[in-house]
């Protein structure tokens, strides 16, 4: 019998600040064997005693200590039970829940071996608190040191209570080596009772699913994935200027980086194959352009500092090529964005000098409008587990917000942005 442990990090969302990398970390200590959540062989037992087989639900061992998904074939409803409504259940060749009162309530509790003595523990609790049942005792929670069950008298020590249920079994066996551990506990146990006319049973300890890597809220379907990216784009800005606007035309701009993060979705063309995608995603960014323009206008020395200040939601669209059929799939994606404004800002200072004099002045006189644009590249994908995979790509990417003015001579020009995005991504 093997006993399958896992450590999950939970993921930690960095705040998404200027200077620090919007990142998702992902730790997950895993084991070689996965498994998915999901309508598994199973069996209801009914407080009447009657036992239904059909399909039980398999999914992370907090959802096990208080409910119970089944139904009775694949297209059929399934029905949510409590441990008020069931005895047990259980899976076909798998593990075991039993209905336990603790104190005043009732949980479902994971069955090690069922016999004349009985060991259970919480749901996928194997290094934890670990309970016993025998006729002798009734069902109470071992503790290492003394124990107190019922009228069973005092123990000093989990071991004193164990060679007494024992002996009440009629069998003995050594328990100088035994430590308070759920698994050397149940296989004493059933070394000393294997030779009685009824043999404990032991259950088979399935991989347990673990939210990281196993479950997913789209893991039901094949043709969906829903999800986190986040990462950052790289971009150089110019802007067009004509005879009317030569201090956009002679800035110098700066290099900008933002962070982005969103949410994104994709659906296979195909049930049958993963080779063709479409995603659509939904990423929040902000940005801050600058420029600075010093130029010559006949014996005119103009200076202007312009300020554009923006935050969108950006919307990309692409077709998805993926290949490999192994944990590691390499892919190539391609497409178009828009970007619709939540917020945008236009203001230059603008310092005229001639000879000795100087003046200046401040303009806020356009107004942008979301960009439009392409994005292409190439990125490869991990399936961290059955049903949950980490993403990342490099992405090329131009394009421009349109620039109206509110002045008669300058109608309209358009910033235009260039450059490349790193994203990573992981599904729901």
């Amino acid at each position: 019998m093997h006993f399958f442990v896992s450590l999950d990090f939970a993921f930690i969302i960095l705040a998404m600040k200027r200077y620090l990398f919007p990142v998702i970390i992902f730790i997950s200590m895993t084991l070689p064997a996965f498994s998915q959540a999901g309508f598994r062989p199973g069996f209801i037992v009914k407080n009447n005693g009657d036992t239904l087989n059909g399909l039980v639900y398999y999914s992370v061992e907090g959802r096990f200590e208080n409910t119970c998904r089944f139904k009775r074939f694949e297209i059929a409803r399934d029905f949510t039970y409590t441990p008020h409504a069931l005895k047990g259940f259980g899976f076909e060749g798998g593990r075991c829940f039993e209905t336990k009162k603790t104190g005043n309530r009732k949980r479902f509790f994971e069955c090690l071996l069922k016999g004349e003595i009985s060991v259970y523990v919480k749901p996928g609790k194997v290094n934890g608190k670990i309970y016993l049942d025998s006729p002798a005792t009734g069902f109470f929670r071992l503790s290492e040191g003394k124990n107190q069950p019922g009228e069973a008298g005092s123990f000093n020590s989990f071991k004193e209570i164990l060679e007494y249920l024992l002996r009440q079994s009629g069998t003995s066996v050594s328990l100088a080596s035994v430590k308070y551990d759920a698994g050397q506990i149940v296989s004493a146990i059933g070394e000393g009772c294997r030779s009685m006319q009824v043999p404990p049973h032991v259950y088979c300890r399935t991989p347990r699913v673990r939210y990281l890597s196993d479950y997913s809220l789209t893991a039901s379907s094949r043709l969906y994935k829903f999800g986190l990216n986040s990462g950052y784009q790289f971009l150089n800005i110019k802007i067009p200027g004509d005879q009317y606007s030569d201090y956009f035309s002679e800035a110098q701009y700066n290099s900008t980086y933002r962070p982005v993060t969103g949410l994104f979705i994709n659906r296979r063309l195909s049930r049958k194959s993963g080779l063709f995608s479409v995603e659509l995603g939904l990423n929040y960014l902000s940005d801050t352009y600058y420029g600075y323009a010093e130029y010559t206008d006949g014996a005119v020395i103009d200076r202007n500092d312009i300020y554009i200040d923006i935050s969108s939601i950006q919307v990309p669209l692409f077709l998805k090529i993926s290949f490999g059929k192994r944990k590691s799939h390499p892919y190539l994606k391609a497409g178009g964005y828009k970007s619709f404004l939540i917020r945008d800002s236009y203001r230059r200072l603008s310092e005229h000098q001639f000879n000795n004099e100087i003046y200046t002045e401040e303009f806020s006189d356009f107004d942008l409008e979301g960009d439009v644009g392409m994005m292409g590249g190439a990125g490869i994908e991990f399936d961290l587990g059955s049903a949950r995979s980490l993403g990342f790509d490099a992405l090329y990417m131009w394009g421009g917000h349109l620039m109206l003015s509110d002045r008669s001579l300058v109608e309209k020009t358009t910033l235009e942005a260039g450059g490349f995005g790193i994203m990573m991504h992981i599904n729901f």
